[in-house]
Parts: C-alpha cells; sequence; structure tokens
C-alpha cells in the first residue's frame, strides 16, 4: 500500500489491542525512541522505560530520557555488562520455588523468567499482573543483541515472559542485523533521514499479527499518525 493512499493509519494504541510485542527501529536511533515512546503512551498513560546503555554513558540527550520525557519513578537503566541473560536454572534448584509435581511447562516459563537481567525482572515484576494491561518499554536492544539468541525462536521464550505477566513489550533499536527481531509480532521501521526530518518521513509496517488493525506493507506519513505528532511537537524538533 503506498503512502498516500488516503487511508489514515490506525491509532498506535492498537498494538496493545492483543497479546502482542512490537519492534520499532530506525537508522536514526532518537528517531526509533520517540517514536516508541509515542506508541508507549498512547498504549499506557505511564509506560515503564528500561533503557540499556554503555557503562557509564549518559541518556542521549534528543532521546525522551534525555529530554526528561520519561520520570525517574519509570525509568531502569541497564549498563550493557548487567543485561546479559543469567544461565539456566535447571530443574532441581526450581523445585525449591515451586512444587516439585508442578507441570513442565510451568518450570520453563520460571526459568525463562529468572534468566532475564535482575532490573528487566524488577520492571515486569512492578509493572506486570492483574489489571488492565500496561506498557515495558526495551530500548537500544541493539547494544545487548550479542549476548542473547540471533534466532526467533530463540528470542520469543524471552518475549512471552512478558506477554505472561499480562505486558505490553515494546523493543527499541537500530536496525538490526540478524533474524531474532523477526519472534516480534509487529515490526515497524520509522524512516527519515533524522529527527530534525521527521515531517518527511513514513513508517513502514513490515510485520502485523491476524487480528491487528495495522497490514504489512502499510506505510503511512509520520505527519499522519496524530499522537506522534503531539508528542514531537510538544518537543519542538
Amino acid at each position: 500500500m503506498a503512502v498516500g493512499s488516503g487511508i489514515s493509519p490506525p491509532t498506535l494504541r492498537a498494538v496493545g489491542a492483543g497479546s502482542w510485542g512490537t519492534f520499532v527501529y530506525s537508522l536514526s536511533r532518537p528517531l526509533a525512541l520517540w517514536f516508541t515512546h509515542a506508541m508507549a503512551l498512547a498504549c499506557d498513560p505511564e509506560p515503564v522505560w528500561v533503557e540499556f546503555r554503555e557503562a557509564g554513558s549518559a541518556a542521549d540527550p534528543m532521546g525522551p530520557v534525555g529530554s526528561g520525557e520519561v520520570p525517574a519513578s519509570r525509568l531502569y537503566v541497564v549498563a550493557k555488562a548487567e543485561a546479559k541473560p543469567h544461565p539456566t536454572v535447571p530443574p532441581p534448584a526450581l523445585w525449591k520455588l515451586v512444587r516439585s509435581d508442578e507441570p513442565k511447562e510451568t518450570l520453563v516459563e520460571l526459568s525463562d523468567f529468572l534468566r532475564l537481567p535482575s532490573q528487566v525482572q524488577e520492571a515486569i515484576g512492578f509493572r506486570g499482573g492483574r489489571g488492565p494491561r500496561r506498557v515495558l518499554v526495551c530500548a537500544n536492544t541493539d547494544l545487548i543483541r550479542e549476548y542473547y539468541p540471533r534466532t526467533p525462536e530463540g528470542i520469543r521464550p524471552f518475549v512471552l515472559t512478558a506477554l505472561r505477566e499480562n505486558l505490553i513489550p515494546i523493543f527499541s533499536s537500530i536496525p538490526p542485523n540478524d533474524p531474532g527481531y523477526l519472534a516480534l509480532d509487529h515490526i515497524f521501521e520509522v524512516r527519515a533521514k533524522g529527527l530534525d526530518d521527521w515531517r518527511n518521513g513514513t513508517l513502514y509496517c513490515e510485520r502485523a499479527p491476524a487480528g491487528s488493525e495495522f497490514v504489512a506493507g502499510q506505510s503511512f506519513p509520520l505527519t499522519s499518525i496524530p499522537e506522534f505528532v503531539s508528542v514531537l511537537e510538544r518537543r519542538r524538533f
């Protein structure tokens, strides 16, 4: 579907309508972060933000965190070295945490959760659970890609961990260099030269699950997406 076809884009909150995970990427890291921020706010007025960084580095001053858009109470900063997944926990050790007659699926789910970085576990515990579905953002995931599997099958268990906790996981990155990102249900590319050129940019839907309001292959001008326009106009980029 070509840009300018006259069809309005779905609301960004459509990505939270089902038990789906979303991946947002762009050649411009700030642009990917701001679009992720807009999408998260469309689904949840108070999303939790996990930001991966190189050790000792500050937040990107052109991104949502560096601009003060994400309050400290909802921000988890994880240094790259701390983002490595923990070793797989063998079943005998898990039986100390659950009953020994628990089904195998329960042990697998618990093992997947315990492999996550400690701060991610904390963020999931803080935001997940019953009630309205809330958003968990994982930003700059490309920085930790080397620590994780490179296949969709290897990444999907980490996505499912968030989905089982009634969360809407949104991952933000510069362009992927392996197929692992295909573990996500929605995949969007934000196409523009940079943050200062966003008004000439487009949103391309690379992948969408059955039942979504988005359709794979669709492209929309970024200026036609009101949630994104509202966020960036407020920052006057």
